[in-house]
């Protein structure tokens, strides 16, 4: 006898059967996790990508700060001429009072004189660091700061625009006190992550910066000043202590001339020698005094 045959679209068949309601909760827990780990992964994805762009955004700023400080090392005529930084602020600021006035609780790290006179005072141009003052729209701790006039988009200095007595150029300096190791005869000054090292012509620039709470970016530059002073003639003076390109103080500066009329011009004849045709003299000039510049001018050296 023959079985009847079953209908194909019968209830009984299994590949029409449904997912059971246990099979259901268990895909809607597997696709939660994965949705919940690809959620995860792509908020720790844009999260580090974030603090990369953060932590790049600082390491250019202060790249570009370094680069603006070497720029106007390179052109300065005086690179810090006192035996401090801030002696010599004090002393340029007793002449010529700087207008505006320089914010009081910048701590001066470079000083410079470049080779542009504004009303018979050389453009100056002062690099100090200062911590971050309540409601800043900077990152802290320090900051990095220049008082001087901009130069305009030909690179010139018009003495007709106002020094801006703060323009920030870095921040996130940190407060580390790494302070760099300088030569015997070069100046250091500089605190809270921004130094310089200054010795006759040249410079060295340290900077530290906070990119993150774990990662510091040091960056380091020795910058020589490239400006060539105009060549006295024979008939010229140089005053004290501006004997040649780099002024030094009165009290470390001997002079040697060759066979000039002695005494000249406030040097005495004391203390004078003569070896091989040139006459040295052996004591300290003293500021304001006056001896030929290319007429038997031959050094002046500590």
């Amino acid at each position: 006898m023959k079985r009847p045959k079953l209908d194909r679209f019968s209830p009984t068949d299994s590949r029409s059967a449904g997912f059971t309601l246990v099979e259901l909760l268990v895909a809607i827990a597997i696709t939660g996790i994965v949705s919940t780990m690809i959620s995860y992964a792509i908020g720790s994805m844009v999260s580090s990508n974030q603090k990369l762009g953060v932590e790049q955004s600082r390491r250019v700023e202060i790249s570009r700060a370094l680069e603006l400080i070497s720029t106007d090392i390179q052109i300065a005529q005086v690179i810090n001429p006192a035996a401090t930084v801030q002696a010599a602020i004090t002393a340029s600021n007793s002449a010529n009072a700087f207008n505006p006035a320089r914010n009081s609780l910048d701590t001066p790290v470079l000083y410079l004189e470049l080779p542009k006179t504004c009303s018979g005072v050389p453009e100056r141009v002062i690099y100090s660091i200062r911590a971050k003052s309540a409601g800043e729209q900077r990152f802290g701790p320090n900051i990095i700061y220049r008082y001087g006039r901009i130069a305009n988009e030909n690179g010139n200095i018009d003495c007709a625009s106002t020094p801006v007595p703060s323009a920030a150029i870095a921040d996130a300096i940190t407060a580390a006190n790494i302070t760099p190791t300088c030569s015997s005869r070069a100046i250091n000054s500089g605190t809270n992550g921004f130094y310089s090292c200054v010795s006759d012509n040249q410079a060295s620039i340290a900077i530290f910066g906070a990119v993150s709470s774990a990662n510091t970016y040091a960056l380091n530059r020795i910058v020589k000043s490239g400006f060539v002073p105009p060549v006295p003639t024979a008939s010229d003076d140089c005053t004290v202590p501006d004997l040649l390109t780099t002024p030094k103080t009165p009290s470390e500066a001997n002079t040697t001339i060759l066979t000039p009329s002695l005494p000249y011009k406030g040097l005495s004849a004391a203390g004078i020698a003569t070896t091989g045709g040139s006459t040295v003299i052996s004591q300290t000039p003293s500021a304001g005094s006056k001896i030929p510049c290319l007429k038997g001018l031959v050094t002046y050296t500590y």
